[in-house]
C-alpha cells in the first residue's frame, strides 16, 4: 500500500522492484504508525526565507456513512491546534490537484495524516544550508510548546521571539509568483515577511549590460506577503522571482478525486 492508502499494483515484467532504501523507508514508516502520536518533519526552505509551518490539505474517502469525512474534519482541527502551539508563520499547502500531481500528499507528514490519522506538521526553518541561531532557538521553543500542548511537558508556554512571524488575519497558501517573462538580471526590492500588493514593483530586471528590460521592473501579480526571495540573480522566462503567501480560496478539506483508488 502506498503512504496515502492507495493500493499498490503488481509490478510489470519490465518494472524494477523497490530499492533497498525504499524497502527500509516502508518499514520505518510502519514503525512510525505504531509508535507515534504526533509527527513533526523538519525541513529548511531556503536561505533568508521566513521560518514557517505548512497546513496540509486533508483528503478523505467518500464513504456511505460519512465517517471518513468526520474523522478528517476532527484531524484538521487537531492539526490547527498543533500549528498554533508551534507558533511560527502558518502557510497552507498548494491546491489539492497540484499537491496530488506533485506527489506531496505522499510526503511523510501527508502520509501520517492520511494513513496514520495522526496530527502532523512539516516545518520549514528557512535557513537553507546556513543555520540561523535565532530560527533554531525559535523552532526548539515551538517544538517544546507542541509537547506542552500534547501533554508531554509540564511547564509554561515559551514565547516565540527572535524571528518574524506573519499573521495576516486570513488563511494563505504558498505560490511561486511573479515569474519573469524575459531573461535578465534580477535585483529584489522586497524581503521575506514584507507585505506586497498587486502591481507593486518587487524586483528590478536588467540585461547583462545593465539596461532595463522592458520598463525595468517585475510587478507583483497577487496580494500577499513574501515567504522568501528566489536564489540567484540570473533569471530566464518562467522563473519565479519570489515565494509568496497569497490568500487561500481553496478548501482545506475535500474528497479524493473520483477514480483515485481504482
Amino acid at each position: 500500500m502506498w503512504p496515502d492508502g492507495k493500493p499498490e499494483k503488481p509490478l510489470g515484467l519490465d518494472e524494477d522492484p523497490p530499492t533497498p532504501l525504499e524497502v527500509t523507508y516502508k518499514k520505518l514508516f510502519a514503525r512510525m504508525l505504531t509508535s507515534a502520536d504526533y509527527h513533526i518533519d523538519y525541513h529548511n526552505a531556503w536561505t533568508g526565507s521566513l521560518s514557517f509551518a505548512f497546513q496540509d490539505r486533508m483528503l478523505y474517502r467518500q464513504d456511505a456513512d460519512g465517517k471518513d469525512k468526520a474523522d478528517a474534519e476532527a484531524l484538521v482541527a487537531r492539526q490547527v491546534e498543533m500549528l498554533r502551539a508551534y507558533g511560527h508563520t502558518v502557510i497552507c499547502e498548494m491546491p489539492s490537484a497540484t499537491m496530488i500531481d506533485e506527489d506531496l500528499h505522499r510526503s511523510t507528514s501527508g502520509a501520517m495524516l492520511y494513513v496514520g490519522r495522526k496530527p502532523s506538521l512539516t516545518v520549514e526553518l528557512g535557513t537553507g544550508d546556513m543555520p540561523d541561531l535565532a530560527i533554531v532557538r525559535a523552532a526548539a521553543a515551538g517544538t517544546r510548546n507542541v509537547l506542552r500542548w500534547a501533554g508531554m511537558l509540564d511547564s509554561p508556554v515559551e514565547p516565540i521571539d527572535g524571528i518574524r512571524v506573519v499573521a495576516p488575519g486570513y488563511p494563505v497558501r504558498r505560490c511561486q509568483t511573479p515569474r519573469v517573462k524575459e531573461a535578465g538580471v534580477v535585483h529584489h526590492l522586497v524581503e521575506a515577511g514584507d507585505t506586497v500588493q498587486t502591481g507593486q514593483p518587487v524586483a528590478e530586471l536588467r540585461d547583462i549590460w545593465g539596461r532595463p528590460v522592458g520598463d525595468g521592473y517585475v510587478y507583483a501579480e497577487m496580494d500577499g506577503f513574501v515567504i522568501g526571495r528566489s536564489h540567484g540573480i540570473f533569471y530566464y522566462p518562467g522563473d519565479a522571482v519570489l515565494g509568496m503567501a497569497v490568500r487561500n480560496t481553496e478548501p482545506i478539506l475535500e474528497p479524493y478525486p473520483e477514480g483515485y483508488f481504482k
